[in-house]
């Protein structure tokens, strides 16, 4: 049996009953940081062989022999598996040794961030964490600027101020909500406007989420005005450094339309 467990994600306190009854019975324990981890277990007077998990093929042969004559508990630092963390080419894996996988819940800093949010939280989007490629990053500010859903981010304290000015930059005025160690004695939910980010201080330590909330501006491809919004955020994309090929296919992608369609909206700029 391959066990998917969460973890706490700041308190120790946050760990079920049932994580450490399965712990106790289990043979050994993949984990992200081995150190990290023999801290939990200490904390609950557990002792168990520790394997450093990553996503690498070329440990598939090493999972593969420890599945087929173990039971095994897969455990990140903090939160649950697979969520913006590794394991999910050991599911793989188990799967096709025909080895049984189940997961035992628990904390989530993203479901921990929702419950502490305020907001109506039917539909969200979950984007992990901010990208560091200045590439990616253009592409993913350029989606946000016209997505009218929700947008989580995990973000680490060495980059939350650079990455929140970066924001403003791009979204001008915009309502965010920032977590900031969540479960802890410090923990903090800061509400506020983009515009107003130098009223702010954030730490360079602890873990970060940022919600981003969706524009209230709503672009329809009826609308009249609609080629005048696909000029603008191509030639911000063009501006920032990417291609007219790779700009037609962001905003193809936003928008869903051909990318044809997109070229000749910008042929037809002048």
């Amino acid at each position: 049996m391959l066990y998917i467990m969460a973890s706490p994600i700041g308190n120790l306190e946050d760990f079920t009953l049932r994580a450490i009854r399965v712990l106790n019975e289990v043979d050994l324990i993949f984990c992200e940081d081995t150190r990290v981890t023999k801290k939990l277990l200490s904390h609950y007077k557990i002792t168990k062989p520790l394997f450093r998990y990553v996503d690498d093929d070329s440990k598939i042969n090493f999972y593969s022999d420890k599945l087929n004559s173990n039971d095994i508990a897969l455990i990140t630092d903090a939160g649950t598996p697979l969520l913006s963390d590794p394991g999910y080419k050991l599911i793989n894996i188990a799967r096709q040794n025909n080895i049984e996988v189940t997961s035992i819940p628990g904390s989530s800093a993203l479901m921990t961030a929702i419950s502490l949010s305020g907001r109506q939280m039917n539909n969200f989007i979950f984007e992990g964490f901010f990208p560091k490629k200045s590439k990616d990053q253009l592409i993913l500010s350029s989606m946000l600027r016209y997505r009218t859903k929700d947008t989580f981010l995990f973000e680490s304290p060495k980059r939350i101020k650079s990455t929140l000015n970066f924001l403003k930059n791009k979204l001008l005025k915009r309502d965010v909500i920032v977590f900031h160690e969540l479960t802890k004695l410090n923990e903090e939910v800061i509400e506020f406007n983009l515009s107003d980010l130098l009223l702010y201080d954030f730490i360079s330590l602890g873990e970060y989420i940022i919600l981003i909330s969706g524009t209230n501006d709503k672009y329809s491809k009826i609308d009249k005005n609609f080629p005048i919004y696909i000029k603008e955020e191509i030639g911000y994309l063009l501006n920032n450094g990417l291609s007219l090929k790779n700009a037609a296919k962001i905003i193809a992608d936003i928008f869903d339309l051909p990318r044809k369609e997109i070229y000749n909206i910008w042929i037809d700029k002048n």
